[in-house]
């Protein structure tokens, strides 16, 4: 999947928001956005860990 340019994501939010949305409401899609294609980013480049991994950490934190 191409990520989408700044000019497309800001029409696509623009064009799925309701009326009476906020720019607070714009710059939460747009942050929300910009933080999926970095992770999707970090997983095309084997930036990730398994669940398993990820469960020891959670219960070394939690300890």
């Amino acid at each position: 999947m191409e990520p989408l340019n700044l000019k497309q994501a800001i029409h696509h939010i623009a064009d799925v928001l309701p009326e009476n949305a906020s720019v607070h409401d714009a710059l939460e899609q747009l942050y929300l956005l910009a933080k999926v294609e970095h992770a999707l980013e970090q997983v095309q480049h084997g930036e990730t860990i398994s669940h398993e991994q990820m469960r020891e950490k959670v219960e070394a934190w939690l300890k």
